[in-house]
C-alpha cells in the first residue's frame, strides 16, 4: 500500500496494481507495462514517481506509463520486497534479505553499511527528512543521512522506556508501527524511570505509537496487567 503526492492510493495485489484516485479505481497489469502480475513492494519516490516491484522485475510509474528498471545484461535482481530512495540513490532488498544500491543506471558496491546490513537486511524505509533506515535481522538499525554518513543503533525488544530521548528513532518506530512492550511497574522498580508520573507511556500514546501494557515479571514485580 502506498500513497503518491497526487493523492492517489496504490494497492499491490497478486493480480496487478490497483490505483484509487478521485473516486475511480483502475487495475494495471502486464498489458499496461508491469513486469509481472504479482506486486511485492511499492515505494513513492522523491519526484512523486511510484516504484513497483513484481515477481518478474522492478518498474517505475511516472507520467502515465511504466518504465522497467534497465539492468545490465549480467545482472539479475531476485524478487524485491522493500524499496527506499534518497535523492538519486535507490535501495532494494530481495527475497534473500540481500541489499542492493542503485544509482544512475547501475548497481554500486555497498561500502558504507557494515555487516550484517548488506546480507541480512529485513526492511528499508525513507523518512520525511530523506534519511534511509535499514533494519537488520539481528535487531540493529542503520540510518544513512543525505550526505552518506551512517549511524548504527541497537534496538532491544521492549526497551522503550528511554525511546523518547531519540526523536528520529521514535519516528521510525511509529512509521513502521512497531509495538512497544511497556512494563510500567518494572520500569519504576528498576529505575529505568524515576516515577510513575514521569513514565513516557502517555507521551507515546499521545504521539500515536502502538503501546501495549505488560507486567514484565509478575512474581518479581508483584503486579498484574489489571493492576
Amino acid at each position: 500500500l502506498e500513497v503518491t503526492p497526487d493523492g492517489a492510493m496504490w494497492l499491490g495485489t497478486s493480480s496487478g496494481l490497483k490505483r484509487f484516485s478521485g473516486g475511480e479505481t483502475r487495475l494495471f497489469t502486464e498489458a499496461d507495462g508491469l513486469p509481472g502480475s504479482v506486486v511485492l513492494a511499492l515505494h513513492s519516490g522523491p519526484r512523486g514517481e511510484l516504484w513497483v516491484a513484481t515477481e518478474l522485475g522492478v518498474a517505475i510509474y511516472e507520467n502515465g506509463r511504466f518504465t522497467r528498471l534497465a539492468l545490465p545484461k549480467d545482472v539479475n535482481l531476485p524478487r524485491i520486497f522493500a524499496i527506499a530512495t534518497a535523492g538519486e540513490d535507490v535501495w532494494l532488498r530481495d527475497f534473500f534479505f540481500r541489499l542492493y544500491h542503485w544509482r544512475d543506471g547501475r548497481l554500486l558496491p555497498i561500502v558504507e553499511l557494515p555487516e550484517p546490513f548488506p546480507t541480512n537486511v529485513r526492511t528499508a524505509h525513507t523518512d520525511r527528512r530523506g534519511q534511509v533506515w535499514f533494519g537488520a535481522g539481528d535487531g540493529q538499525i542503520a540510518v544513512r543521512d543525505l550526505k552518506g554518513a551512517v549511524t548504527v543503533r541497537k534496538l532491544p525488544v521492549g526497551g522503550a522506556a528511554r525511546l523518547f530521548e531519540d526523536p528520529d528513532l521514535m519516528r521510525y518506530v511509529n512509521d513502521f508501527r512497531i509495538p512497544l512492550e511497556i512494563c510500567i511497574t518494572s520500569n519504576v522498580q528498576t529505575r529505568a524511570v524515576k516515577s510513575y508520573e514521569e513514565h513516557p507511556v502517555r507521551l507515546y500514546y499521545d504521539e500515536g505509537l502502538v503501546v501495549t501494557l505488560n507486567t514484565d515479571n509478575r512474581l518479581m514485580s508483584g503486579t498484574t496487567v489489571t493492576d
